[in-house]
């Protein structure tokens, strides 16, 4: 029946417009029984508010102004300017809200968007939910978008609970303002810790980095993050720098005597950034100095901790050269020592014969205590000019 001015109904059975301006096109049991109202076709659908359409489907239902969908089953929509493109089971409640698509998803939020996805899983629904405003979810299973215009891309069992908070993957927990939230397959939550981080879970490791087309990223074992400059997180907490030589050029020689004298003249102090407090203390110099000394580095603001590294082992190198040195020279002193005391032992032995023979001979003991007197004496003048030149 086609009641109301200017109203229509094309064909069908069982349907129905009630105010005026209304249409529908066919098939059997629609209504189209608000002002300027339109159900299409399809079967038991009812456009009841104002400016409202039904393209067609099945048990399909709109009850506020300017409503839309487009088709599918058993469709809801209760928001002015919500719009339901298809699916089934899908509801689109708040203000200028949308669902594309799937199954048993619900866009809550003031225009707020379910793409699609939802339905099932193992039985057991699985719908996807954009509650907050201007919250987004783009498909996948079980997620909810709460926050204000949070955002889930994808994934499944994920939640976006903080505003502006974006969660992706499987279970990610984006439960507070401003986060991301990125969850592998591992079948546990993933929770954000507070406001305004960034979380990542990935067991087998995660890689950063330019690439070319066609580019499968190398991951190597216990490493954490890679880079495609070769640097690593190593899975045990330590940072590891790329240092193949095929990556170097422009080699120079260092003197590691030099760099120990500047090493000892850098000043190192203790200090704490400006961010933290003052009881959190660190030790080293500062990168204007280590800049100035060394010249190292693209600026000198910054210190590269591969730099720091070579330069201790520079020094290093300097102090074995000095320490070989200085053992050379102690080797030889012991040697002439040694030497030194043979001969003493020597003389020694000369005056106690002479001691023993003096009763005998006691006419020639003044020329033989002379005699070993001048002999210690040049030994000792010996002495005294090998000590002045290895000084020298």
């Amino acid at each position: 029946d086609a009641a109301g001015g200017w109203s229509t109904v094309g064909g069908g059975i069982n349907n129905q417009t009630l105010l005026n301006a209304s249409t529908v096109g066919g098939g059997r049991g629609n209504a189209a029984v608000g002002t300027a109202t339109t159900v299409g076709g399809g079967e038991n659908n009812t456009a009841s508010a104002e400016y409202t359409t039904v393209g067609g489907g099945s048990d399909n239902l709109i009850t506020a102004t300017y409503g839309t969908i487009a088709g599918g089953y058993n469709i809801t929509v209760t928001g002015q300017y919500a719009t339901v493109g298809g699916g089934s089971r899908n509801i689109a409640s708040g203000f200028g809200s949308t669902v594309s698509g799937g199954s048993l998803n619900q866009a809550t939020g003031v225009y707020a968007t379910v793409a699609g996805g939802g339905g099932y899983l193992l039985f057991w629904p699985a719908p996807n939910q954009a509650e907050g405003d201007w919250a987004t979810v783009s498909g996948g299973f079980g997620n909810q978008a709460l926050g204000f215009a949070s955002t889930i891309p994808g994934g499944g069992g994920n939640k976006a609970a903080g505003d502006y908070s974006f969660a992706a993957g499987y279970r990610a927990r984006a439960n507070h303002s401003g986060t991301f939230v990125w969850g592998d397959n591992t079948d546990a939550d993933i929770n954000s810790p507070m406001s305004s981080t960034f979380i990542v879970r990935a067991n087998n490791g995660i890689w950063f980095g330019q690439a070319t087309s066609d580019f499968t990223p190398t991951i190597g074992s216990y490493t954490f993050i890679s880079t495609s400059t070769g640097a690593y997180l190593h899975t045990g907490g330590v940072w590891i720098n790329a240092s193949d030589r095929n990556l170097k050029e422009n080699f120079e020689p260092v003197d590691p005597q030099a760099v120990l004298e500047q090493v000892a003249q850098l000043p190192i102090t203790t200090w704490n950034y400006k961010v933290e407090d003052p009881s959190v203390r660190h030790l080293g110099p500062v990168a204007q100095d280590f800049y100035a000394a060394f010249g190292l580095g693209a600026d000198d603001t910054h210190i590269a901790s591969l730099d720091a590294s070579g330069v201790a082992l520079a020094a290093i190198q300097g102090l074995y050269r000095q320490n070989q040195e200085q053992a050379a020279r102690l080797e030889a002193l012991e040697r002439e020592n040694a030497e030194l005391r043979k001969q003493i032992d020597a003389i020694e032995a000369q005056l106690a014969g002479l001691n023993e023979s003096s009763g005998a001979a006691k006419g020639a003991w003044p020329f033989r205590f002379w005699s070993g007197f001048a002999f210690l004496v040049g030994l000792g003048f010996v002495w005294a000019w090998r000590r002045g030149n290895e000084r020298d």
